[in-house]
């Protein structure tokens, strides 16, 4: 899949890269790594199960191991109050944490 000198452009950008003089050589070993991945996908081997859980299989723990989310009496999610939040967060506006940006957006 061959990559426009565009598409690297913004994935540097993205990854927050600065590209040097050696952009041909990265074009091409993500192009490379593209195939590569492109012959995965086609990649079908009946003895192997799907995935269920990144923590199943190779001694991983079980799918019932996994315990779920705490409801109390009235069928809400168990967890912190409110007000409990509101006294952890660093910053709080209109019923939610506010966090710095970490993302800049440039037009």
């Amino acid at each position: 899949m061959p990559i426009t000198d565009e598409q690297l452009r913004a994935l540097a950008t993205l990854a927050q890269l600065e590209l040097g003089g050696d952009a041909a050589s990265l074009r091409q070993d993500l192009e490379r790594i593209l195939a590569y991945v492109d012959r995965l996908k086609d990649f079908d081997d009946p003895n192997i199960e799907p995935l269920l859980h990144p923590n199943l299989g190779a001694g991983g723990i079980d799918v019932s191991e996994l315990r779920g989310d705490p409801i109390d009496a009235a069928g809400n999610p168990e967890g912190l109050s409110r007000a409990t939040l509101e006294d952890f967060a660093p910053r709080w506006r209109e019923g939610r944490f506010e966090v710095p940006r970490t993302v800049e957006h440039e037009p």
